[in-house]
């Protein structure tokens, strides 16, 4: 096994008693699943049965997302407490989207809902989709029309529509 685990790890049993776990969820995870979530992480002997609850840390995806801006697109600029904000969180299959309002950024931030998450089925695998079926009925039975071209045609588009959208290996905003 490496250092970070196993019976002769050195790294992990250095750190057990003193790490945090903050982990990202979805925004719409209840209790009961992060419940689960915790009892996973018991199971896996990341955290051991009888640790102290403020050892792991829940944050929903779209507050993540912030704090991630904050760290890297300049945030600091613009948000303030008072600031009302939207993320939007478009991914494989759903698009997330909440509104926050900052209440506070020193010593930490703070954010708190103006409103509920709402999640639609509507992310990317679902535009892929769309692209296949506008691209069927637009070349139908024609040549351009068969199955290994449209799969092709769909496969350069996914390429060419994620390499327009992202110019380094995080997907920015223009914050």
């Amino acid at each position: 096994m490496d250092e970070w685990g196993g019976r002769r790890g050195r790294v992990w049993p250095r750190l057990d008693k003193n790490f945090v776990v903050c982990m990202a969820i979805p925004n719409g995870w209840s209790i009961e699943e992060q419940e689960w979530l915790r009892a996973a992480l018991v199971e896996a002997s990341i955290l051991p049965k009888d640790h102290d609850r403020d050892r792991l840390q829940f944050i929903s995806e779209s507050e993540g997302s912030v704090h991630f801006a904050v760290q890297h697109a300049r945030a600091g600029s613009w948000l303030r407490p008072g600031t009302v904000f939207a993320v939007c969180d478009a991914g494989g299959s759903t698009v997330d989207s909440v509104a926050y309002r900052c209440v506070q950024t020193v010593p930490t931030i703070q954010l708190e809902e103006v409103t509920a998450s709402e999640c639609v089925q509507a992310g990317g695998a679902l535009v892929d989709m769309a692209v296949l079926d506008l691209l069927k009925k637009r070349f139908g039975t024609t040549k351009f029309g068969a199955k290994e071209r449209l799969e092709a045609a769909v496969r350069l588009f996914e390429r060419k529509a994620v390499s327009a959208s992202s110019s380094s290996p995080y997907q920015r905003s223009p914050i």
